[in-house]
Order: C-alpha cells, then sequence, then structure tokens
C-alpha cells in the first residue's frame, strides 16, 4: 500500500512526509528499513530533498537505522538529478547522520557515491575521489576500481582507463582484476 500511494500519488513532500509517519507510527508489525527505503526512493524521484531528513528522523526516532542502501538511493538520487555536489556534501559533512566519520563506514561510503557517479557519467569526479582515497589508504575493493574503468570506458576515453589499469595492476590484483574486469 505504502509503495503504490508514494510512488503513484500526486502527494508533495510535506504530505509524503506526514503519510509516512502516519504509516511507521500505526503498523503492525513495524515497519523494516526496507520499506522506508520506498519513500526514500519516491522523494528522491519527485526531487523532494529537502523532506529526506525529515523521513530519516521519522526512521530514527522510531528506531529503523538507515543503512548503506539508504544512503546509496540518497546518493543515486541527488546524482541522478544533477545534483552532484549536494551528493558530495551528503558525504563529506554526514548530513543525514550515517556514521560516516568512522573508518570502516567512509570506506563504503566512497564505493557507494563513486559507483553512483560511474553510473551517471561523472567518471571524471569518481576518479579523482579513486585517487584521493589512493592516498588516503583507504584500500577500496576492487570492484571500485573496475566501476571506473567502465566509466571511462562508457565515455570512450581509452587514456584515462589505462591509467586505472595500471594502478590497478601495480597494486598486485592483476590476476583478479583480469577476471572481473572482463
Amino acid at each position: 500500500m505504502l509503495a503504490s500511494v508514494v510512488n503513484a500519488g500526486d502527494l508533495c513532500g510535506a504530505a509524503t512526509v506526514t503519510f509516512f509517519d502516519w504509516v511507521v507510527t500505526n503498523s503492525n508489525p513495524p515497519t523494516s528499513f526496507q520499506t522506508c527505503n520506498i519513500v526514500i526512493i519516491a522523494l528522491g524521484r519527485k526531487k523532494f530533498f529537502d523532506f529526506l531528513d525529515d523521513a530519516l528522523q521519522i526512521m530514527r526516532r522510531n528506531n529503523i537505522f538507515p543503512d548503506l542502501t539508504t544512503l546509496e538511493i540518497i546518493v543515486h538520487s541527488l546524482v541522478a538529478a544533477r545534483h552532484v555536489s549536494k551528493a558530495v556534501e551528503v558525504l563529506s559533512t554526514d548530513q543525514f547522520g550515517f556514521g560516516i566519520e568512522k573508518a570502516f563506514h567512509r570506506k563504503e561510503a566512497l564505493t557507494v557515491l563513486i559507483r553512483c557517479l560511474c553510473r551517471r557519467s561523472h567518471v571524471g569526479l569518481a576518479s579523482s575521489l579513486l585517487h584521493a582515497a589512493q592516498k588516503e589508504l583507504l584500500g577500496l575493493d576492487i570492484l571500485v576500481y573496475n566501476d571506473v574503468m567502465v566509466g571511462w570506458a562508457r565515455v570512450g576515453s581509452v587514456d584515462k582507463l589505462q591509467e586505472v589499469w595500471q594502478i590497478w595492476r601495480r597494486m598486485g590484483s592483476f590476476q583478479m582484476m583480469f577476471h572481473i574486469a572482463i
């Protein structure tokens, strides 16, 4: 019911959040964070970014804590709406309180951001973030390098693709990389 109302309805951002609050506080059994992500997706799709924080506060107030999937939905929505600087800002300021300042969350959050940027052809920024993460020794997953290489291939920049390939190769993960990239 929640999905059909928030996705198909003509609710404004405030009405969506009010309905979401009613659903979360009156649902039996308690609402899961996957159900809450439906509302986060709807708010992002309709570009109601000012109401994301309200929805996340409702979740926290009801002991539903967002995870990295929720973060990915928010970042993807911002990047898709061409609010790239806002997406980067979400991670740098931890605006929505995901606990990104902790070392293990920072790595996963940066992976989410780079992946979303590459999907939406913002591979230049993604590549810059990848290089910055290398300098900070965050030890990003090998799949992140693959995402950046695919992004460079998608925009036709072979020289940049080769640059990432060489960095990856110097990391000593060439055998694993070869299987993933192909």
